[in-house]
């Protein structure tokens, strides 16, 4: 599994359709490579939002859940964007990722309809069974462009809210990046998402994302729709840094391998 590879495979699609088949044929090729068990969860929406979540689940009771979505923003009837990072290259991350960390208690979950509300995310939580122990969100970590990595230490819930992310997760990924030279990024309340509920639900979250301004259009501090990447066709492969991703791939094993979670 290479996140790059699947991040450009994922961005000459067009519908979140196609995505979601292109998932479910990914999942399961996981599955057979890691022996894990695959719950498909269906998320009240229009499948034109990616209406399905695929969970790579563990046995474990009290798992570490590592995610990324794999819906692409809508910019016509059903066409997307090629949303080759946001958020080909998370889930690129998160392929690459499972199929080297399946042997600890982490579950791989890939959601849907985060771009109208983070939809897949919340109906996880209404039908999860389990104690989670914290979530890792992996989201637009394709490119760190202007300032690296993004390890937020307060994010907006719902647009509006602020809550800190978990200091015990973020520590360990800072820890990590140091250690192979990633620079940094700790100031970003924009960097909202899939970890965004489970703030709000109590449960230890952080997200893993490149700060790229120029791809988010961010200037002061404030979003500027024109100058945005994000959300518009022109998010093509050229905005993928396969040695950063490869990097952020790097911090994430690092990093959950010290958390010594067999313990």
């Amino acid at each position: 599994m290479n996140a790059y590879e699947i991040a450009h495979q994922l961005s000459q699609l067009t519908t979140n359709q196609q995505r979601k088949q292109f998932i479910n044929k990914m999942v399961d090729k996981l599955a057979s490579i890691t022996g894990r068990t695959v719950v498909k969860q269906e998320i009240a929406i229009d499948e034109r939002f990616g209406n399905t979540n695929f969970l790579l689940l563990s046995n474990d009771p009290n798992p570490l859940l590592i995610s990324a979505h794999y819906d692409a923003f809508l910019i016509g009837e059903e066409t997307t964007t090629p949303g080759a990072n946001d958020n080909g290259s998370g889930i690129g991350a998160l392929c690459e990722v499972a199929s080297k960390l399946f042997h600890l208690p982490v579950d791989f979950v890939f959601f849907g309809g985060e771009e109208i509300g983070c939809k897949g995310a919340k109906e996880y939580l209404k039908l999860n069974t389990k104690t989670i122990r914290g979530i890792v969100n992996l989201d637009t970590c394709g490119s760190g462009g202007n300032l690296g990595l993004l390890v937020p230490e307060i994010v907006h819930v719902n647009y509006y809210e602020l809550k800190k992310t978990d200091d015990a997760l973020n520590q360990t990924f800072i820890q990590s990046a140091i250690e192979i030279g990633l620079p940094i990024h700790r100031d970003d309340v924009l960097a909202t998402g899939d970890h965004g509920p489970f703030l709000e639900a109590g449960i230890p979250a952080t997200t893993l994302q490149g700060e790229d301004l120029d791809f988010f259009g961010i200037v002061d501090g404030e979003y500027v729709p024109e100058k945005m990447i994000m959300h518009t066709p022109e998010d093509t492969i050229d905005w993928v840094d396969e040695e950063f991703l490869s990097k952020v791939v790097k911090v994430l094993i690092n990093g959950v391998e010290s958390l010594n979670l067999d313990h």
